[in-house]
Parts: structure tokens; C-alpha cells; sequence
């Protein structure tokens, strides 16, 4: 998995208007056209502290549209890994920031996922979120479930759960 910070997916032509200003992407993943996931998961992240049971990474990043401190605790407890991700805005004004953990993991036909998602972003033909919608049934985890397989191929579970604030300096923001 990889950390989307301090967006996730894509921004439509790669530019966003917020507060009367004017924010420009270059393409970060070629050959999509979009600026994806941010700058987060192209960076490399300092281990704060590592044990046998938790480690915590850390990533300071400034450029001409964000400057902000994200973190990473991963713990592991029984069969269970847990992640909790915290963003600060180090900026000097409120910016939208968007994150998320980016899953890949291998599995068996035993292995479940667990999450509760509020709402789940539809995508466009060209893979940009439209719409948040209520998850469905079946694309409700809360209880855990097995995720299906079409074709021996793995299904990739989108949508998953998303926060979005505008935080001014200092604030935090956690998922």
C-alpha cells in the first residue's frame, strides 16, 4: 500500500481553483495525462520510530502549492494491521487536502477486508471522481468481506473512505 498525500486520485486537467487561486499540476505518472495521488507515495519517508509491533514514518514537504507534515503509524496486533495517517498543514493559508492509504495486498480465499466508507466517489471515463454517492450493498465492507475475483484477476476496491478539509496552519487532519 502507499500513502496518497495531500490528495488522492486525480485532478481534472491537472489544475484546481480554491479561494480565488489558481493551482497547476504537471503529469506525475506517465503516460496518464493526470497528476495522480499527489506527492506523497513518489517521496521518500523518515522512520520515526520502528519495534516489532509499530513503526511510524514521516514526510515534510513544501512546494509552490503545499507545505505540510504528514505521518504514517502502522500497528500490528494479532492478524490485524492497522494504519492511521495525520496531515498538517504548514502553509500559511487554508488549502483542500484530500488523503488515503492506496491498498495492494496479496490474499487468499480466506482473507477479508474490513472498512466503513460514507460515501463512494463515482469515476468518469477518464478515471477522475464525479460524484460521491452512498455505497451500495455490495460495495458495503463495514461487516468485512471477501473481495471477488472476475477472470482469476484480483478486483481492486475503489472508492474507499475519503476525507477532504480546507485546514488552516497547524490544523491536523486524521483518517
Amino acid at each position: 500500500m502507499f500513502p496518497m498525500v495531500p490528495y488522492a486520485n486525480r485532478i481534472a486537467d491537472n489544475a484546481f481553483t480554491f479561494e480565488g487561486r489558481t493551482y497547476r499540476f504537471a503529469a506525475n505518472n506517465p503516460p496518464e495525462k493526470f497528476n495522480v495521488h499527489g506527492t506523497g507515495w513518489h517521496l521518500p519517508w523518515r522512520v520515526e520510530q520502528a519495534n516489532h509491533s509499530e513503526a511510524v514514518l514521516a514526510l515534510e514537504w513544501r512546494d509552490a502549492a503545499y507545505s505540510y507534515r504528514a505521518t504514517q503509524w502502522f500497528g500490528l496486533t494479532g492478524d490485524r494491521l492497522e494504519v492511521t495517517t495525520a496531515l498538517v498543514n504548514r502553509g500559511e493559508r487554508a488549502m483542500p487536502f484530500g488523503f488515503g492509504q492506496h491498498p495492494w495486498f496479496e490474499r487468499e480465499s480466506d482473507t477479508t477486508l474490513t472498512f466503513t466508507a460514507s460515501q463512494f466517489w463515482l469515476e468518469g471515463p477518464d478515471g477522475v471522481a464525479t460524484d460521491p454517492i452512498t455505497p451500495p450493498p455490495e460495495l458495503d465492507f463495514s461487516g468485512g468481506r471477501t473481495c471477488r475475483r472476475r477472470g482469476g484477476t484480483t478486483i481492486t476496491v475503489t472508492g474507499a473512505v475519503r476525507r477532504r478539509s480546507a485546514t488552516p496552519r497547524g490544523r491536523s487532519v486524521y483518517a
